[in-house]
């Protein structure tokens, strides 16, 4: 029966992202490469804010940080949202220049090419493109890996149909539809996150959440014994921040896609506001609950062993 539940979802998961992407279309046909890619360049801040936010929001975006919390504690999501939020504010000014520089431009490659030459340009696409496979990849196995240990969908087959949906979708409606649709992901992973934090906060209780960190902090017997365990500011957790950091940037820096969304937006203000609402107020909420309810809740109940730790501790 959940074979079955599971197949049905992805069925209807095609015929729903097929069918936005033909009225996407048809409403918005495209008008060639430019508009195909930048949408226009008159998309309103609040749709470009809701599309960097779920763009955003991949795998690790909660698993990572849930991962981070059980290793570190509370500095686990905190500075997992903080690490993977620097590249933005490297990324912002860089951007603001490039409309500046190159109003007409399409892409960050074409700038590359004419402050670089083709060489370079050639170079930062190569690892545009292994970014681009990178996040493809680590996202088709984390849907995979759901499919099958929810539904017991095959794993390679759970993986590659909802990106083999998602890549028509693009390729039929552009970055247009592809900003309606994460406006649609947006609202799904807000009322998600609004329902199971509380819900599991409930179950826990907030004083038994803290009563088990404080036990994880004190009790060397705990099998996920962290001194840490509620320091914000632990030295283990700020190089994992780091790390969380370097990682970021060459995501950021080298997709396409942000640079897409920041060039479809109707002025450099509506740029600026979209991208620091974006991640900023909408997007570092996420970590930092996973972090600190989902990955805590565990350690707190006496689940797993933070095998991290030690590795951190010498790094």
């Amino acid at each position: 029966m959940s074979g079955a539940l599971g197949y049905v979802i992805l069925f209807t998961f095609a015929i729903i992202f097929i069918g936005i992407s033909f009225i996407v279309s048809k409403k918005f046909p495209v008008e060639g490469v430019d508009d195909f890619v930048v949408a226009g360049r008159s998309i309103p801040f609040g749709l470009i804010a809701a599309s960097v936010m779920v763009s955003w929001v991949w795998t690790t975006t909660i698993m990572g940080a849930s991962e981070a919390g059980t290793w570190f504690g509370v500095s686990g999501g905190i500075n997992y949202s903080i690490g993977a939020i620097i590249p933005f504010f490297i990324f912002i000014p860089l951007v603001v220049a490039l409309r500046r520089k190159m109003p007409k431009c399409t892409t960050f490659t074409e700038f590359v090419r004419e402050r670089y030459g083709p060489k370079v340009s050639a170079v930062f696409l190569v690892f545009g493109i292994g970014i681009v496979l990178y996040v493809f990849t680590e996202q088709g196995v984390g849907i995979g890996i759901a499919f099958n240990t929810i539904f017991g969908i095959p794993y390679a087959l759970g993986g590659t149909i909802p990106l083999a949906i998602v890549t028509l979708y693009i390729a039929k409606a552009g970055l247009r539809g592809s900003i309606f649709n994460d406006l649609i992901q947006f609202f799904v992973i807000s009322i998600i996150m609004l329902v199971t934090v509380p819900v599991i906060l409930n179950y826990i209780g907030i004083h038994n959440l803290h009563q088990g960190l404080v036990d994880v902090a004190t009790n060397p017997s705990n099998v996920n014994y962290n001194p840490d365990a509620l320091n914000m500011g632990s030295s283990a957790g700020l190089r994992y921040g780091m790390v969380a950091a370097v990682v970021a940037m060459g995501q950021v820096l080298f997709d396409q896609g942000y640079y897409s969304k920041a060039i479809a937006t109707a002025s450099t203000k509506s740029l600026m506001r979209a991208y620091l609402i974006g991640t900023v107020f909408a997007w570092a909420p996420v970590p930092i609950l996973s972090g600190n309810v989902f990955g805590c809740s565990i350690i707190s109940l006496g689940i797993g062993e933070g095998a991290g730790i030690s590795v951190f501790r010498f790094l």
